[in-house]
């Protein structure tokens, strides 16, 4: 009986381990893993790239920290020494037509097109987005996809935070339609990739890079932030402004401890400090006198720094609340002034700074005299009765 209990155990611990093992391989490595950033190799430093043609209508900016460069190959002239309209671009960059630095971003940008097309997708997604607020992911429509209003992007205070969008034809967004980050989501993480074209309507406001098979247009009045880059179309651009950022770091924040008052020769106390922060963040170090303490990987927002009371004789300042930001360090300086009368201790090879070492100097010799003393009159005595 015991036997037969014994191999139900068994078996049944080998079902529950075969059923864990399906489940785990049945997960996406999506969601068992952070999405990775799709990398655009040398097409990051373009705000526009395009494969056929690039035109302008107005006054158009192309600018930010990762490069405002405008590329075209191959082109449908490669002749041309200027694209229509690239008198009224202001850039930050370089205009690339038909040159070495153009095709190395093409041939670039393909490996991204390609990656970003073979993402795992988190969730199937149809027809318009306005409305929702999206968690980081890959979101994908086998059709288009569409924005009449407001799309928010929440990064859960994760600045790694990536966003991935594949549509199988068309991305299109309607006038004065906007797309929001919250949380830490940031321009450079986000990235839409077409099977087509893409076409943003007038007045609107677009987040992401854009990594389109076919043309991307951009109407009358859009702003990006990200890029426009196109395989094989044109670029269409009409009175934009491109910003085309670098992703910034998580922020930090360093506390140093200072220590003022007499306070040497004294068995100091443990300094504790204590940083409560977004997203429920809370941790707890000793920090000495005279050093400090980096906390790293924030997100932005506010943060208290608090210290355990240390006692009547002990004041402190600079603990309370303080802003982190993305990309930023920020210091704080949190000083402990002792206040009290402790005595202090001597260490044995030190002696009082007040006379003492004379006082005992003379004592000293006031007793060697004493003994030499006593002692010659005990000898005198002795003799005095050896004598009777």
């Amino acid at each position: 009986m015991k036997k037969q209990n014994k191999l139900k155990s068994i078996k049944l611990f080998l079902v529950s381990l075969l059923v864990f093992n399906l489940g785990v391989y049945a997960i996406p490595s999506n969601v068992l893993a952070a999405q990775a950033k799709v990398d655009l190799g040398t097409a990051s430093s373009f705000g526009v790239l395009a494969g056929s043609t690039i035109t302008n209508t107005g006054p158009t900016t192309i600018d930010g920290t990762a490069g405002g460069d405008i590329g075209l190959d191959p082109g449908d002239d490669p002749t041309i020494a200027t694209f229509p309209g690239q008198e009224d671009i202001t850039t930050t960059g370089t205009v690339h037509l038909f040159d070495g630095v153009a095709s190395s971003a093409k041939d670039d940008l393909l490996i991204a097109y390609n990656d970003a097309a073979g993402r795992v997708t988190t969730e199937t997604i149809s027809g318009d987005l306005a409305g929702r607020t999206l968690t980081p992911g890959v979101y994908t429509s086998g059709s288009s996809i569409g924005l009449s209003g407001t799309l928010t992007l929440d990064a859960g205070g994760d600045p790694n935070a990536v966003f991935i969008f594949q549509a199988g034809t068309t991305l299109t967004t309607a006038s004065d339609s906007e797309i929001i980050l919250i949380n830490d989501a940031q321009p450079c993480r986000v990235f839409w990739q077409v099977g087509s074209s893409a076409t943003l309507g007038t007045g609107s406001d677009f987040v992401g890079h854009i990594l389109a098979s076919e043309s991307i247009t951009a109407t009358t009045g859009v702003t990006v932030l990200g890029s426009l880059l196109a395989l094989n179309g044109a670029v269409t651009l009409d009175t934009n402004v491109i910003t085309n950022d670098d992703c910034l770091a998580a922020g930090s924040l360093r506390v140093s401890k200072i220590l003022e008052g007499s306070v040497t020769g004294m068995t100091l106390p443990e300094f504790e400090i204590t940083v409560t922060g977004p997203y429920e963040f809370s941790d707890t170090q000793i920090i000495q006198g005279g050093s400090s303490y980096i906390w790293e990987g924030l997100s932005s927002g506010t943060y208290t720094v608090s210290e355990v009371q240390l006692g009547e004789d002990w004041s402190v300042t600079g603990t309370g609340d303080y802003s982190v930001q993305l990309g930023n360090r920020t210091e704080v300086n949190v000083t402990n002034v002792y206040e009290g009368s402790a005595v202090l201790p001597i260490a044995g090879d030190e002696l009082p700074q007040t006379g003492g070492s004379a006082i005992l100097y003379y004592g000293f010799i006031s007793i060697l005299v004493g003994v030499s003393i006593l002692s010659i009159w005990k000898y005198s005595m002795i003799s005095k009765e050896n004598h009777k």
